[in-house]
């Protein structure tokens, strides 16, 4: 995180903790990014993956359309782009790939159209959002240029397909 001078790490994990790895547990968290002079805040009830609206979840899964409504989540939203006036943020999840998280497939997508956003890779490299929409539309095929589909169309089709891949429906 230091050689992408972040300097804050908002947390949007539902459970902010780890069976596995106690280092990731909210306050073991918070302390150690502290001593590196890096905030640390908990946002994983605003824009979590477990949401307490029941009109949220169809079957018993979260319905990302309806949590965008939310209006906690908008509040959320709006609460990051206002820090990102002071601060180079960090959202962290606990799916190594973003495009098996909630954090590229719900909050990126709704914050892509106005913030240029980068995914942190565990190898310290830098994916683009863009860069990460393209892998998605490759890997449901739909990369290619249609007749029928423009892009905007296309790259949405791959979000839910790629929601149902990870969350089922």
């Amino acid at each position: 995180m230091q050689q992408h001078y972040i300097d804050a790490v908002v947390d949007v994990r539902s459970m902010p903790y780890s069976r596995v790895w106690s280092d990731f547990n909210r306050d073991i968290l918070a302390h150690t990014l502290k001593k590196q002079s890096i905030h640390y805040v908990f946002m994983g009830d605003l824009c979590g993956a477990r949401v307490e609206d029941a009109a949220a979840y169809a079957d018993g899964v979260l319905v990302y359309e309806e949590v965008i409504k939310n209006k906690l989540f908008q509040q959320a939203m709006r609460r990051l782009k206002e820090g990102l006036k002071r601060y180079r943020i960090a959202l962290m999840c606990a799916e190594k790939d973003p495009l098996c998280c909630h954090r590229f497939l719900l909050i990126c997508r709704c914050l892509a159209h106005e913030i240029d956003l980068y995914h942190l890779q565990h190898d310290g490299l830098l994916e683009s959002q863009v860069d990460a929409e393209s892998r998605l539309l490759a890997l449901h095929q739909l990369h290619h240029p249609s007749l029928f589909c423009n892009l905007e169309e296309r790259i949405q089709q791959a979000y839910a397909q790629q929601h149902v891949k990870v969350f089922g429906l």
